[in-house]
């Protein structure tokens, strides 16, 4: 995938817990693209000694220039924020008592119907592999949230679904991310952190349109 490609991929959540977090999980090296760096070694037209022709130095980056283009991208941002939010979230479950999840199992967990879906389907959601999908699954499944059953309206065909202590799991996931909402309104106010969902959806909503 192209950096344009990757710059397009903003297609994950649309709520505070799943938009800031999700984001991070299709955004890789796309961050890298939304805001042009500034160079301090302009392109200067120099003398090759060696042919005589006419050739054009290369921009050197330096670490002030580094710097600047790290604190006005928007993608640094929303990858910290999303690494923040998902290790408040993994320390609450794991003060709930749900032991051995990795942030890699939410691709599983945050694109699972609750009536069951199958694994090609999820794969599509998470913009991965059936493969790579397989693999997730088969990890959330030995800690015993998710189980492989034959599909209700086709019984040639397999559905991944929660058990009952998937189902406990995802209840205790919306209390978390409640919780975790209400620390980052104590550090920067309800207004803003509506303000904030509210851009994400839309930015969401568009970015999605344009990619269909």
């Amino acid at each position: 995938m192209g950096l344009a490609s990757v710059c397009k991929s903003w297609q994950h959540g649309n709520r505070l817990d799943e938009a800031i977090e999700r984001v991070a999980a299709t955004i890789g090296l796309g961050y890298l693209c939304f805001v042009p760096f500034h160079t301090s070694s302009r392109p200067t037209p120099e003398t090759n000694p060696t042919d005589g022709r006419l050739r054009v130095a290369k921009a050197k980056l330096t670490r002030e220039d580094l710097d600047l283009f790290r604190k006005n991208n928007i993608g640094q941002h929303l990858l910290e924020a999303a690494k923040d939010f998902q290790k408040r979230a993994l320390e609450g479950f794991v003060a709930e008592g749900h032991a051995g999840l990795q942030p890699a199992h939410q691709a599983v967990l945050t694109h699972l119907r609750v009536s069951g879906t199958r694994l090609t389907e999820l794969a599509r959601r998470a913009s991965m592999s059936k493969q790579a999908m397989g693999q997730l699954v088969d990890e959330v499944e030995r800690l015993g949230y998710v189980e492989r059953v034959s599909d209700p309206s086709d019984g040639r065909a397999k559905i991944v679904r929660f058990t009952g202590s998937g189902l406990a799991l995802i209840k205790d996931g919306t209390d978390i991310a409640t919780a975790i909402q209400r620390e980052y309104a104590e550090l920067i106010g309800w207004k803003k952190l509506n303000l904030l969902r509210e851009i994400l959806e839309e930015l969401h909503a568009k970015t999605r349109a344009d990619a269909e």
